[in-house]
């Protein structure tokens, strides 16, 4: 099977850390959540 594309709910540690490791897979990769100041350290920290 093959991941096409992810989507992840909760923007918290433990969020952030599962979507990073996809966005560094290069599997494209959404981020849900409702704390901004974690999507802009996420959005910094990745290698798009």
């Amino acid at each position: 099977m093959k991941i096409n594309r992810v989507g992840v709910l909760g923007s918290g540690v433990m969020g952030t850390q599962i979507a990073g490791v996809f966005a560094n897979a290069n599997i494209p990769t959404l981020l849900f959540g409702y704390q901004e100041h974690v999507k802009k350290r996420f959005r910094q920290d990745s290698y798009f």
